[in-house]
């Protein structure tokens, strides 16, 4: 009972991923493309960026937040992701 994801590399360079739950086998969230090198990263990375939440817990929004920190993580400019604050000058 739990969560994993999937992925899909495509052209040998470019890899994308999808969450699902293992219980019954039905994925969730959005597909998203990801600069990770294997699954173990992706899960290693995921318990240091968003710690301790559980993907199957949240809604899409919070989902989209979590997958952004970890296109953060990785090195992704991220900067069309974010919402502006209003506080960048």
């Amino acid at each position: 009972m739990g969560w994993e994801v999937a992925e899909n590399t495509v052209y040998d360079f470019s890899t994308r991923y999808v969450f699902f739950c293992n219980t019954v086998d039905e994925a969730f969230g959005p597909v998203f493309w990801l600069d990770c090198d294997s699954i173990g990263e992706f899960y290693d990375a995921w318990s240091e960026v968003n710690e301790g939440i559980d993907p199957r817990t949240i809604d899409s929004e919070a989902l989209w937040d979590c997958i952004v920190n970890m296109k953060e993580y990785f090195g992704e400019d991220i900067s069309d992701y974010r919402e502006p604050t209003g506080e960048e000058e």
